[in-house]
């Protein structure tokens, strides 16, 4: 029951000019660091994420699943390197949608971003960013992909907990106006 409730909670953030205002800021932020990058198309590294997972924890599910996906469509507008991929976009609204039910409305918990990343990474990355890849490009051997994909997400996953974890106890730290972060 929690959980729907703030997931509704979420919704009504975006009635808040300052937080529309801060989550397009944190949209502006996520397509930055999506030019920014080490690595080809199948196997990148990116720090593209972190701003989702900022949203995610201050405002939830729904505003960090808005941000995600219009992150992923606004990089793609900006500077094109292939087609729409809607599985990949819906990977990215995933990624802000769990991460919100996981991290919204809770104290900066190692525990929690932990859980949080991880989760994210499996379900997100490994499996559905994965499966929209082969779809795309109709790679022959799924398995080398799937391995590269794998020993990419153990490089950041820790390095994505350690950027989180430390943003959200800054968030706590500060005072942001008129915004409802736990304290």
């Amino acid at each position: 029951m929690t959980t729907l409730r703030n997931i509704r909670q979420s919704a009504l953030e975006l009635k808040s000019i300052y937080a529309l205002t801060l989550c397009a800021v944190l949209l502006a932020l996520r397509v930055v660091l999506g030019f920014v990058s080490v690595g080809g198309d199948t196997y990148r590294i990116t720090f593209s994420p972190l701003p989702v997972f900022i949203c995610s924890y201050i405002f939830g599910p729904i505003p960090g699943a808005i941000v995600g996906g219009l992150g992923d469509i606004v990089t793609l507008i900006v500077k094109p390197t292939g087609p729409l991929n809607i599985g990949i976009t819906f990977s990215e609204m995933m990624v802000g949608f769990i991460s919100g039910l996981f991290l919204y409305k809770h104290k900066a918990n190692i525990f929690r971003t932990i859980l949080s990343c991880v989760t994210v990474a499996v379900i997100c990355s490994l499996r559905i960013t994965t499966v929209s890849i082969l779809i795309m490009y109709n790679i022959s051997n799924p398995w080398i992909m799937f391995l590269g994909r794998v020993t990419t997400n153990a490089i950041t996953v820790p390095v994505n907990i350690a950027l989180l974890f430390a943003c959200q106890q800054l968030i706590q730290r500060i005072r942001l106006p008129h915004l409802n972060v736990v304290k």
